[in-house]
């Protein structure tokens, strides 16, 4: 599973609340492109996904929220000893780095 995030696509401007509304724009794109690709593994319903994850306003905690549903769906996954689930062998994801640079 990987989750793209391409920052040259961000529009380079002056204005500073131009900039973080497209960067927020773009975070969130992903985001949705993400559940988009891997609802169905993480054997959750897209819609519902969407709604309870994403929230355009913050990207930053819906990322965090990405993280969380992520590892606790590979806990149970792993809890559950089903090696043929296409997630088995998935390490996990962290939200510490954030934006470190």
């Amino acid at each position: 599973m990987i989750l793209k995030f391409n920052f040259a696509e961000v529009s380079r401007t002056h204005d500073l609340t131009k900039a973080a509304h497209g960067l927020a724009a773009n975070i969130t794109l992903s985001l949705v492109q993400f559940y988009r690709t891997y609802h169905q593994q993480l054997e959750y319903p897209l819609k519902q996904l969407l709604s309870e994850m994403v929230d355009p306003s913050d990207p930053i905690h819906s990322f965090r929220n990405l993280a969380m549903f992520v590892n606790h769906t590979l806990q149970e996954v792993k809890g559950g000893k089903n090696t043929s689930h296409p997630l088995f062998n998935t390490k996990g994801v962290s939200h510490k780095y954030i934006f470190q640079i």
